[in-house]
């Protein structure tokens, strides 16, 4: 199974999982393939979604195509905004985000796509891979349990 099949397996299972209940509203930070794919498929499924990244400005096309209940923001924004927050950057990225986002995840669920590639994210993605990606979200995030989208996928398949 394809990892891009295994997100977006991983989002219709958040999706589905919502259908009876209220709306969600769902900041996505980083809004490339991965984020950008699953935040338009929960506004398809009714639920609003921040899109951001560290160049909001440049997400119009993105939100227009996801349709009425999108928007873009910051990154910082996106996480103010949202209930559920969707982390899709490159795991190299973490150490700064970790940085940006310190006290505005308190009592928010984290939903991450993030995957560490030793060669992509250099030292960063090593250490990670070496400990656990577990283990890294949570030293970088200050959270408990952080879900991992590969992890749900991959327990759906088994």
């Amino acid at each position: 199974m394809s990892r891009t099949f295994s997100l977006m397996l991983a989002g219709l299972v958040l999706c589905t999982s919502q259908a009876m209940a209220d709306t969600l509203k769902i900041g996505v930070i980083g809004a490339g393939k991965v984020g950008g794919t699953l935040g338009t498929l929960w506004v398809k499924a009714g639920h609003s979604v921040m899109f951001s990244s560290r160049h909001p400005e440049a997400l119009a096309d993105l939100v227009k195509e996801a349709g009425p209940n999108a928007r873009a923001g910051s990154v910082t924004e996106a996480a103010a905004w949202g209930d559920v927050i969707v982390l899709s950057v490159p795991y190299g990225a973490m150490p700064a985000l970790s940085e940006q986002l310190k006290g505005k995840l308190d009592g928010k669920v984290i939903f991450s796509t993030s995957n560490p590639f030793g060669g992509r994210d250099a030292d960063v993605g090593r250490k990670a891979l070496d400990m656990g990606v577990a283990l890294a979200d949570q030293q970088y995030l200050l959270i408990y349990v952080p879900i991992n989208a590969f992890d749900i996928a991959v327990s759906l398949t088994n």
